[in-house]
């Protein structure tokens, strides 16, 4: 199982949702975490890299690009068994 979420929450940003994630969880530590924007920019997904997310999907978000991510998802499940 994996989490998708925009960056842009209404209470909380993603970065700092996987931040706590991460550091206050032991059993999702390992849980992929797929980030959903529109932002291009090198230091967001810096920061996202570094709070723990393990992918950024750029919006428009099309099917294409969900069965890459799944394909991503099950070759890496599949490598960690």
């Amino acid at each position: 199982m994996g989490l998708i979420y925009r960056l842009r929450l209404s209470d909380m940003d993603g970065i700092t949702v996987s931040s706590k994630i991460r550091l206050n969880s032991k059993k999702n530590k390992n849980t992929p975490i797929f980030a959903l924007t529109a932002n291009n920019e090198e230091s967001i997904k810096k920061k996202c890299f570094d709070a723990g997310l393990n992918y950024i999907l750029q919006k428009p978000i099309t099917k294409e690009k969900c069965n890459e991510l799944f394909k991503i998802y099950s070759n890496n499940k599949k490598t960690n068994q």
